[in-house]
């Protein structure tokens, strides 16, 4: 990343849709934890600043990205501190809850769907209050102990640079609630404050958050856009860009790759630090294509359950 970039933090503007009498600042919320949230300039820049795929139409291109497991390296600590906040506020055992059955998966659609599912009822506003304010401290108490579950996906900051120099718009759509999403984009240090942004504090969703970024990246840009692609990790990024028609990047290695693939992603990176790679791969993307129904359901859950709904 460029020092001029890395030398300073923006302090995001939080709005939580649902939540509107709170007003949390992960920045400060780390701080009070004890965590540190540095940026440094890379030593060596991956890509040339110079290099354009060979696109016409420039600047009526837009990516859109999930945020856990394809930006920042997050799946696992935001799955974890996620549980245990429900858990907590909810009165439930601390388990591994099962998202196979929630419509949506999203943190939002999730806390619904499990408080219905074990008490018959959607969640007070009290509650979502409560988890989310707890989960945010958990999410700050764990960066201040444990700054290396925070990293960013490998080449994350240079990619996302080196795209809005050969004239790619871009915008971020997450499962996750905004002020966790830019929690965690911060402790990474990714400078994604002026980006369009969509999250569980919009919509249920994920199709409808993906639309709403969407949307505000064209009333940001003031056009629309010729191609867009959506990037993500998880199998429900794959169903949302098949039930929207764009095209689609994966982002995953191992396990979770071969998920994607039986998604039906047809391009899937290891991860984001080949920048002339990402390029190819946004400009020759298409719809997931049919899933593949020859995975066994334990494959799906075991990978689907370590991938969390950012």
């Amino acid at each position: 990343m460029n020092a001029n970039h890395a030398s300073q933090l923006e302090r995001p503007q939080l709005s939580v849709s649902h939540l509107r009498h709170y007003d949390f600042d992960p920045i400060n919320l780390c701080s009070r934890a004890g965590a540190r949230i540095t940026l440094t300039a890379r030593s060596k820049v991956s890509y040339e600043i110079g290099y354009e795929h060979p696109i016409s139409a420039r600047m009526t291109r837009l990516a859109i990205f999930d945020i856990d497991g394809t930006l920042t390296d997050t799946n696992a600590v935001d799955d974890e501190c996620f549980q245990r906040a429900v858990a907590e506020i909810l009165g439930l055992d601390s388990v591994r809850f099962n998202w196979q059955d929630a419509p949506h998966v999203t943190d939002s659609a999730i806390t619904t769907w499990i408080c219905e599912s074990q008490y018959g009822r959607a969640p007070h506003g009290a509650e979502l209050d409560q988890i989310l304010a707890r989960f945010l401290k958990l999410l700050a108490e764990e960066l201040a102990n444990n700054p290396g579950r925070f990293i960013p996906v490998c080449g994350a900051d240079d990619a996302l640079l080196a795209l809005r120099r050969a004239g790619w718009d871009l915008a971020l759509a997450t499962g996750g609630w905004e002020s966790s999403a830019r929690l965690k984009l911060a402790a990474g240090g990714l400078q994604c404050a002026d980006l369009a942004f969509a999250s569980a504090s919009d919509a249920l969703s994920r199709e409808e958050i993906v639309q709403i970024a969407r949307k505000r990246a064209e009333d940001q840009s003031g056009h629309s856009y010729s191609r867009v692609v959506s990037v993500g990790d998880g199998e429900w990024d794959v169903r949302c860009a098949r039930a929207l028609a764009l095209p689609f990047v994966g982002i995953g290695t191992g396990s979770r790759a071969e998920m994607l693939r039986r998604a039906g992603a047809t391009i899937i990176l290891p991860d984001l630090s080949d920048t002339a790679v990402l390029f190819d791969a946004l400009h020759s993307a298409k719809p997931p294509e049919p899933i593949q129904p020859d995975a066994s359901e334990s494959e799906r859950s075991a990978v689907e359950q370590d991938t969390a709904p950012g």
